[in-house]
């Protein structure tokens, strides 16, 4: 074999050597996954809770506008601050035994803080505060707990949540999130939410 041949077996050789270096080091070049849209969980919610429901209810809250800032009628900027008035709408069809509200900061500083804890709303309701039973909010109060970031922290976010149930929870009144959330795992139907923000 004469030097030309050498050097074109060596330059082949290479080239072979570089393109496996490229597959082994690119691979999902030739074998990307499909792309699929994962439904979008409220915060706060524990995975269980909302597993295997779907998006289909509606939510608004009086005065907000979703991503908007929190009125301030329903934070403890107000002296005579009061609780949000939630309406919703089932967005087709399905078959509900209660309603559950939650209503979340998911940015509070020590975890999750749940300012509104609302269950077995009974099916045919549409807005609250109206029928259902009160849980506890995070300071062990039922009821309302007003919107109240520490002064000069980033903006918080709050979640509006309402979720449809297959059945009634069997949970004490006053029961603590904790309990309504076991109570509800794998009865969820169908959620949905709203957002907004709040800086002081």
């Amino acid at each position: 074999m004469n030097k030309a041949a050498v050097i074109a077996v060596i330059v082949i050789v290479a080239a072979v050597a570089a393109s496996a270096a490229l597959l082994l080091h690119h691979p999902r070049q030739h074998a990307a996954p499909r792309r699929t849209t994962p439904l979008i969980y409220p915060p706060g919610i524990p995975a269980g809770v909302i597993a295997g429901a779907r998006p289909g209810v509606s939510v608004s809250v009086e005065g907000l506008k979703t991503g908007g800032e929190i009125p301030r009628v329903y934070t403890c900027d107000s002296r005579a601050y009061k609780p949000p008035t939630i309406t919703w709408r089932l967005e087709g069809s399905a078959k509900i035994e209660s309603w559950l509200i939650v209503v979340d900061d998911p940015d509070a500083p020590g975890g999750v803080f749940y300012h509104l804890l609302v269950y077995n709303i009974p099916p045919d309701t549409r807005h609250w505060p109206g029928p259902g039973e009160l849980g506890l909010n995070t300071a062990r109060r039922p009821g309302w707990f007003p919107v109240c970031p520490p002064p000069g922290s980033p903006p918080h976010h709050y979640y509006f949540i309402v979720i449809g149930l297959d059945k009634k929870l069997d949970v004490p009144r006053g029961a603590s999130p904790y309990q309504v959330f076991r109570a509800a795992e794998g009865h969820a139907v169908v959620f949905g939410y709203t957002y907004g923000v709040y800086k002081r």
